[in-house]
């Protein structure tokens, strides 16, 4: 059972000194939903390096953040907590060096502005899972194999971090940025959807044979060739494309999501072709453009509309 604190923790641990891209600090769920994603600044202002920088200056601090946590620190293996604390106490001079850089500092304000939202958008919807999971008697015990102690740990949890969930569903601000966020990713979702359909052939039918044969099926953004015989593994990738499938089926079923992301693509096909830059300069699918602002009016629930700018202006008059 991976619980909350360890699945946050280890998305740190073992990435101190790294420069890597932007969704490298995130889950593999996180990144198909866009939440891994980071701040995209195509701006002169900012260098390749100074943007590299920043990216280091944001893990580094995570990771100290989380090092100096010591209820964070309790929930994980003595082991792992020891681990995080060193690397934490190797990172820090190098942290307090780029800390000392008014410039980089300057520079990379409002990346590390929209890195905290995202931080907080992950945590608020780990918490809002982890809520729906407890809450849900029959869940809770198929998660956990009615392991009573299991339960009790994440009820506990859950009571821990009710007042932290309370906090960031009341900041409209950052629940109208998360929703944006979240409808942007479910459009990157759906094309990643479609094209893995679209490359297996028949629209998404798995065509993994049975019998004595060989069957194709199309997983984890490979083709792969798998033998066929009717055996558990065989079945496994069928239930694993049934679930895909059914996916998609549902992300197309929403007429307000597919007109949005129409919307989007629009927008950024035409501010693609108007700088003369053709693909270098598309959005990252993890950036809140131009196009999902405009498409927010399209949004249910009556959830604030705003702009990425008010959301990183306010970010900054708050930090």
């Amino acid at each position: 059972m991976k619980f909350l604190p360890l699945f946050i923790l280890s998305a740190a641990a073992g990435t101190a000194f790294a420069t890597k891209g932007d969704g490298d600090n995130a889950t593999d769920d996180e990144n198909d939903m866009g939440w891994g994603k980071h701040y995209n600044n195509n701006s002169s202002s900012t260098s390749p390096k100074s943007m590299s920088q920043c990216r280091q200056l944001a893990h580094l601090t995570q990771l100290t953040s989380l090092a100096s946590d010591p209820t964070k620190l309790s929930d994980l293996p003595p082991d792992k907590a020891a681990t995080l604390k060193a690397e934490a106490s190797q990172a820090a001079a190098q942290l307090t060096a780029l800390q000392s850089n008014a410039t980089l500092m300057a520079s990379c304000s409002s990346y590390l502005a929209e890195q905290e939202m995202r931080r907080q958008c992950r945590t608020m919807a780990k918490l809002e899972k982890l809520t729906a999971l407890v809450n849900n008697s029959t869940a809770l015990s198929a998660k956990t194999d009615g392991d009573a102690q299991k339960m009790e740990t994440m009820q506990a949890m859950v009571e821990d971090s009710a007042q932290e969930l309370a906090s960031l569903q009341g900041n409209d601000t950052l629940t109208a940025y998360c929703s944006v966020l979240e409808r942007e990713s479910m459009c990157k979702m759906l094309k990643k959807l479609e094209k893995m359909m679209d490359k297996a052939g028949g629209n998404g039918t798995s065509t993994a044979g049975g019998g004595g044969g060989r069957g194709r099926y199309y997983h984890g953004g490979k083709n792969e060739t798998t033998e066929g015989g009717g055996g558990d593994e065989n079945d496994d990738e069928k239930g694993k494309w049934q679930d895909k499938k059914a996916w998609l089926e549902e992300l197309k079923s929403n007429a307000t999501l597919v007109e949005m992301c129409a919307a989007m693509d629009s927008s950024d096909n035409k501010g693609t072709s108007s700088n003369g830059q053709g693909g270098d300069s598309a959005p990252d699918p993890g950036v809140i453009t131009a196009g999902a602002e405009r498409a927010l009016g399209l949004q249910p629930l009556g959830n604030m509309v705003v702009s990425l700018a008010a959301v990183l202006l306010f970010s900054l008059l708050v930090l």
